[in-house]
């Protein structure tokens, strides 16, 4: 699919680029705040290095040495609970016993950021790359985008560096 976007078609509250898991989990708060949402990628597949490089574990989520502490934070608890469930075991494995991580399959990490994104509706633009970044006196006027090939404009109105 390839995205053409106008200047004075869109208007986002929030542009994100990069889709690893700090991206995803970004945009879906940000989307979940109520906020209108881009969330831009250079390759076509979500989840950064946890999908590509086929990482296979999710780790720095419980403090070192105590595995029966909270998740360390509402978005990575919804993750790994999706995660588990697609993978049918609920299992935290320990190295050294004091560092707890979450095996997990990488096509079964990418769908999981794909169900979380299409449900926040935030709009996702893949094989795109962030070109050029319009800054008037520290704040964000637009951001141009290399889609597909063809140029397109976002305008995000109000972002501070």
């Amino acid at each position: 699919m390839v995205y053409c976007l106008s200047v004075e078609s869109v208007n986002l509250e929030v542009v994100v680029v990069g889709a690893g898991a700090a991206g995803v989990a970004g945009s879906v708060s940000a989307a979940r705040k109520g906020l209108i949402v881009a969330l831009v990628e250079k390759s076509g597949v979500f989840g950064g290095m946890a999908t590509a490089a086929h990482v296979g574990t999710v780790c720095g989520l419980y403090p070192r040495g105590v595995k029966d502490s909270e998740l360390a934070g509402e978005f990575a608890n919804e993750l790994v609970e999706r995660l588990q469930k697609k993978q049918g075991r609920k299992e935290v494995r320990t190295f050294a016993e004091q560092l707890f991580y979450i095996p997990y399959q990488s096509a079964y990490f990418e769908n999981t950021c794909d169900e979380l994104l299409a449900e926040s509706k935030v709009e996702v633009f893949l094989h795109s790359t962030c070109c050029e970044v319009f800054v008037d006196s520290r704040e964000i006027k637009s951001i141009k985008v290399l889609v597909l090939n063809e140029k397109a404009e976002i305008r995000a109105n109000g972002c501070l560096l």
